[in-house]
């Protein structure tokens, strides 16, 4: 329990995360809550966080409740609130709190209620209570939202909610039907309450009614009867409550429909809106309505006329006057009544020549999201008829960049286009115009899949005039996992092209791709030896060599050559070195070459930092490569440090004298260098005294990236750090745990306490090695923690008397 008080004392929020462990005991929990008092509201805090309590913990927290502390109070409500499911002491605590004369209290009271997933009808009551009285209005909404939290309400509850409807208090009466909402079936008695609360002389009443009916799916004549009558209702959130209820009924009566009729001519627009909407839900419609709606598509509001298309295109079939309606619309003044239309078109299976003319008409003369909604229109079509795919193409050459521009995206959209369309495109590849081109390639790029002809019209591209669609021809079969010969010679062949980009992209298309021929490998030697071509080029080139996994010997020589040209710009040698690297296992020429470059130093600094990179990527490296990485580790340029420790800690065993020099880099300058040798030394399965030694030291770095590091390696070899424990210095014992282990208390469930001169500790693996240890040691451990307890004010017991240091 000391530590638990340690962690509060030291973290910012007052947090243990040793206390929140279930294996932790809840006992000395309950025990330290008794017998303090200044950290009451911590410790119940603690509580909190923990998923399952006991029974004995449920009762402390109820007597918390009425402690004289309102933060104590407010924390016990907070920790109630925590548990899954309470008993009924613990509901009765958190009624009783409602009437708390903090705020706060109250607030965490109601907020655990509605944690609950079903209340009784005391509790149901006191919410109401609450929502409607309370005179904070942070806590009145809270009421109401713990209310319509409960999915599930018990018939006693519903009773109580009834009972609420009839309250004088009007809000009372508000909330109790917002309770009501939630719930997905209502009894008959309920049903009748909200049929009486729907002529209440309040109008929030009547409103908070009508919604409440209409989340039931299916009504009784009489609720619909209600809801016609609220249709009427002069205030106008009623009406529009009402409309929307009806439109969730599967199948509404002849009056209903006459209701909505009307509701669409209301003087209200939201009214009318709610009506058409209401109408849209309905899966047939009868003539009178259809015709209802012809004419709300003639309102003067837009968002009426966009409800009054969107409910006439749910219907599946359409009518003649209504296709017709649909065209006038797309004809609208308002950009967002045709974007209506042309989706209400798009969800039509078929579409006539006359519709697809008028979609392409007001895609020329809509704004971006009418083309859009067109485009869309036009692609839905599952299997899209001549007309349609003319109309896909012509959109595609139109003149206008903004019209290409939708189609090409919405069809770019479609990962699996059909037969047809494909062909088209495919013949719009040869169009003059260079943007219809590149937009056709660019649809195609989008397919999963590209058929033959696909590649070969992509194969034709690459001699397209425009180095802009040569390229994009490239780096659309750059995507293609395996290319057919044909399509690799092409790419060969692009090598040559007059335009810079076009040739860097035929290479990165070749370097692609996983096993190149002799042919493609011989071209990219070409390339990355001719010196006329752009570094850059030449660049592509070697990385394209590079990703092949095993080059031929005559390849390696060729990039050794390259690496070792003075006058050779120094990024072409480095991405030479790069490639080298790349290779798993390399000859000994080629490491030869690597360490040379390392130990020149009037070599490039960055050449020296690739071939330390590349010699780094090697698993085993000779002792000779071993000693000249280990003699540049005192070059001045940092960068080069860090290359070097990261190389030498990628090798699978490190000797003593490796270890040795890792643990020097802890001493570097450099906190990069410094990080890095963390990471490489705590790599190792197993790591000596010494190497503990050394990263418990750097735990006092200057630098927290550099302690966060060391933390993290040390973190990996937690058992062994215990074990060497008791062979390190005081200080050292004292900084590795401020700074490591208490940092980490509570993922660790690690005990450490020492008993009969043995140090024993536990892991999250369990039970450690006990350990023996000297009257020196016992000495230096319990003069360690005297320090850290002293630090956080903790009073210090005994640590031969089985003292608990937990981590």
């Amino acid at each position: 329990m000391q530590w638990v008080h340690f962690e509060m004392k030291w973290n910012e929020y007052g947090h243990s995360k040793l206390g929140r462990q279930r294996a932790f005991s809840e006992l000395l929990l309950l025990t330290s809550l008794a017998q303090s008092e200044s950290e009451k509201a911590q410790i119940i805090g603690i509580f909190g966080q923990r998923s399952t309590l006991s029974l004995e913990a449920i009762s402390a927290l109820i007597f918390a409740m009425q402690d004289e502390d309102p933060e104590v109070r407010t924390e016990a409500a907070r920790a109630l609130g925590a548990q899954q499911t309470l008993p009924t002491e613990a509901i009765s605590a958190l009624i009783f709190a409602l009437k708390d004369d903090n705020k706060e209290v109250r607030y965490a009271a109601i907020r655990a209620l509605g944690a609950q997933q079903t209340l009784s009808a005391e509790a149901i009551s006191a919410l109401i209570s609450s929502a409607s009285k309370d005179d904070v209005i942070v806590i009145r909404e809270a009421a109401g939202r713990a209310l319509c939290a409960q999915k599930t309400l018990s018939t006693e509850a519903i009773s109580a909610l009834l009972c609420a409807m009839k309250d004088e208090d009007l809000r009372g009466r508000s909330e109790a039907a917002d309770a009501l909402r939630v719930q997905q079936t209502l009894c008959a008695e309920a049903i009748s309450a909200l049929i009486c609360a729907s002529k209440d002389e309040n109008d929030g009443v009547r409103y908070a009614a009508a919604r409440a009916l209409g989340a039931q799916q299916t009504l009784s004549a009489e609720a619909i009867s209600a809801l016609l009558c609220a249709m009427q209702d002069e205030d106008l959130r009623a009406r529009i409550a009402a409309a929307s209820a009806l439109g969730v009924q599967q199948t509404l009566s002849t009056e209903a429909i006459s209701a909505l009729i009307y509701a669409s001519k209301d003087e209200d627009n939201e009214v009318r809106v709610a009506a058409a909407r209401a109408f849209g839900a309905q899966q047939t419609l009868s003539v009178e309505a259809i015709s209802a709606l012809i004419c709300a598509t003639k309102d003067k509001d837009s968002t009426v006329r966009c409800a009054a298309i969107s409910a006439l295109g749910e219907q599946q079939t359409l009518s003649t006057e209504v296709i017709a309606t649909l065209i006038s619309a797309l004809k609208d003044e308002d950009n967002e009544v045709k974007s209506a239309a042309a989706r209400a078109f798009g969800a039509q299976q078929t579409l006539s020549a006359e519709v697809i003319s008028a979609l392409n008409s007001a895609m020329k003369y809509g704004d971006e999201e009418v083309m859009d909604a067109v485009a869309w229109a036009l692609c839905e079509q599952e299997t899209p008829s001549i007309e349609v795919i003319s109309a896909l193409i012509s959109a595609i050459k139109d003149d206008d960049g903004n019209v290409r521009s939708a189609v090409t995206s919405a069809l770019a959209e479609q990962q699996a286009l059909c037969a047809e369309v494909i062909s088209a495109l495919l013949f719009v590849m040869q169009d003059d115009n260079e943007n219809i081109r590149s937009a056709a390639i660019y649809i195609l790029a989008a397919q999963q899949t590209l058929c033959t002809e696909t590649i070969s019209a992509l194969i034709s591209a690459m001699q397209d005039d425009n180095e802009n669609i040569r390229r994009a021809a490239i780096d659309v079969l750059a995507e293609q996992k395996a290319l057919c010969a044909e399509a690799i010679s092409a790419l060969i062949s692009a090598i040559q092209d007059d335009d810079e980009d076009v040739r860097r992209a035929a290479i990165s298309a070749l370097g692609a791709q996983q096993a190149l021929c002799a042919e493609a490998i011989a071209a990219l030697v070409f390339a990355m030896q001719d010196e006329e071509e752009d570094d850059e080029v030449r660049q592509a080139a070697i990385s394209a060599l590079g990703a092949q996994q095993a080059l031929r010997v005559e390849v390696i020589f060729e990039l050794i050559c390259v690496m070792q040209d003075d006058d050779e710009d120094d990024d072409v040698r480095c991405a030479a070195i790069s490639a080298l690297g790349a290779q798993q296992a390399l000859c000994a020429e080629a490491i030869s070459a690597l360490t040379s470059a390392m130990q020149n130093d009037d070599e490039d600094d960055e050449v020296r930092q690739a071939a330390a990179g590349a010699l780094g990527v090697q698993q085993t490296l000779s002792a000779e490569a071993i000693s000249v990485l280990i003699s540049a580790l005192q070059d001045e340029d940092k960068w080069l440090r860090y290359t070097i420790v990261r190389a030498l800690g990628a090798q699978q065993t490190l000797s003593a004298e490796v270890i040795s020099i890792l643990i020097s880099a802890l001493q570097d300058e450099d906190k990069e260098v410094r990080s890095e040798a963390a990471r490489a030394l705590g790599a190792q399965k197993v790591l000596s005294g010494e190497a503990i030694s050394a990263l418990v030291s750097a735990m006092n770095d200057k630098n927290n990236d550099v302690r966060n590091t060391v933390a993290r390696r040390l973190d990996l070899h937690i058992e062994q750090l215990y074990n060497f424990l008791p062979d390190l210095a005081l200080e050292q014992i004292q900084s590795l745990y401020t700074r490591f282990l208490f940092l980490r208390s509570g993922e660790h469930i690690a005990p450490l306490y020492i008993q009969e001169k043995r140090l024993h500790f536990y892991t999250a693996a369990g039970p450690g090695h006990s350990k023996r240890l000297t009257d020196a040691q016992i000495n230096v451990v319990t003069k360690a923690f005297e320090k850290v307890q002293a630090e956080a004010k903790m009073a210090l017991l005994n640590p031969t008397l089985a003292t608990p240091f937990v981590d």
